[in-house]
């Protein structure tokens, strides 16, 4: 999933938070979010227990500070969510338009055809 385009329209800027859902809006725990480093400078080592505070809970919410995925050169936040079994979720969302609660809707991997077509 990519979500393109930033704009400026302002919102209130509260420690956002983002809801991890599945195609039928079931809360995907344990998915992980990291920095899109396309747009980053730097890469870091997670220890498992930053690994834990960026992952979603039962109820399929991680709690960030946003701000440690923005990209100064044109104000969004560039980010990706993984988790086993589910395509990776590549977004990016404008600083102004991020709402305090960002729901990213994850789909399952595609099984590999069976050999023989089946």
């Amino acid at each position: 999933m990519l979500a393109p385009g930033c704009g400026s329209v302002a919102a209130p800027d509260t420690g956002s938070r983002i809801l991890v859902v599945d195609g039928a809006g079931t809360p995907i725990p344990g998915a992980v979010i990291y920095p899109d480093y396309e747009y980053s400078s730097s890469q870091k080592t997670y220890t498992k227990d930053d690994l834990d505070a960026l992952s979603s809970d039962a109820q399929g919410m991680i709690h960030v500070d946003l701000d440690d995925f923005l990209w100064d050169k044109d104000g969004c936040y560039h980010f990706v969510i993984r988790r086993a079994g589910y395509d990776a979720a590549t977004m990016s969302v404008s600083k102004d338009l991020a709402p305090p609660v960002l729901r990213v809707v994850m789909a399952l991997k595609a099984s590999p055809a069976a050999p023989g077509g089946r």
